[in-house]
């Protein structure tokens, strides 16, 4: 859920989420890329802020500020908001740079 608390069926988050608000990109498909929020970030996932709200299940790709593209999956998506989970969790260096910037 939004406040961290797990819905039904969803596994507990591992580590603490970093509140954030950046500017990312985000490409579902073959669709062009778009802006979204980035709203919050943990080493595993993020929650994004948009108006298209994809599918449970969907594969995308997200560009953060100054990352390589990176892999995800939305977990869960309602009221212009979705949660995904990273292919591959990011680095704690990564991470941190990130939160910081």
């Amino acid at each position: 859920m939004e406040d961290g608390t797990p819905d039904e069926g969803q596994r507990p988050r591992r580590t603490e989420r970093a509140a954030i608000d950046k500017v990312c990109e985000i490409k579902i498909g073959i669709r062009n890329w778009h802006q979204a929020r980035l709203k919050d970030l943990t080493p595993e996932g993020f929650r994004l802020s948009l108006t298209d709200m994809p599918a449970v299940g969907t594969m995308m790709k997200i560009r953060l500020p100054g990352m390589a593209i990176l892999d995800a999956q939305v977990c869960w998506a309602r009221n212009f908001e979705a949660g995904c989970k990273f292919a591959a969790p990011l680095s704690p260096y990564v991470f941190e740079h990130l939160v910081r910037q």
